[in-house]
């Protein structure tokens, strides 16, 4: 298993209770689709795999190392804007230690076509800026992704082409959607409510 969640809860406050009995398992090339509407708990749970937070009660187990863990967030929160695309890019794989500069490049124009790596993040697209996250995942290969609203700002190409990378790879994924549908019909799913 690289993941393994039981029973977790969690609360921002002994009013607001977010998470309530959530469990499940993981293994490499396993997918999960975690549903619900804003506010329900869906990046609340991906931060309490990454760490970020402490579940109030239960367990959460990973067995995998912090480089074996990939985080694709919803919001360019995460994102450098006035940091060049390219130095940006550089900066996500920095810690993997596995590739150097031609061949982030070469990779990105290879698979998502050209973009000008001398532009500023703030000076992309939504979608663009999504597509660098793809990338650096794509080159690490990490054992978990954990990728936070799927469906935001990706054309259906490049997200298929993630997939397929992810498929390849044989890394589990667990990605949150408002949406309420899953990627493949071998994603299992759960909806907070």
């Amino acid at each position: 298993m690289l993941l393994s969640i039981k029973s977790i809860d969690f609360a921002y406050s002994k009013k607001k209770e977010v998470i309530k009995n959530v469990s499940f398992d993981l293994k490499g090339g396993d997918e999960l689709c975690i549903s619900g509407a804003n506010g329900k708990g869906k990046t609340t749970l991906l931060r309490l795999i990454l760490g970020i937070l402490t579940p109030t009660f239960g367990t959460i187990e990973k067995n995998l190392n912090s480089n074996e863990l990939f985080y694709i967030p919803a919001s360019d929160r995460a994102l450098y804007l006035r940091l060049r695309a390219g130095s940006m890019l550089k900066f996500l794989l920095a810690p993997y230690k596995c590739c150097n500069s031609r061949h982030i490049s070469d990779f990105y124009a290879d698979n998502f076509g050209h973009l000008d790596f001398n532009k500023k993040c703030g000076e992309l697209s939504n979608g663009q800026r999504r597509k660098l996250f793809l990338a650096a995942a794509m080159m690490i290969k990490p054992k978990l992704i954990l990728f936070d609203e799927i469906f935001t700002a990706l054309d259906k190409e490049s997200l298929s082409l993630f997939l397929d990378a992810v498929t390849k790879s044989n890394s589990a994924l667990v990605y949150t959607s408002t949406q309420y549908e899953k990627i493949s019909i071998n994603s299992r799913s759960f909806e907070l409510l």
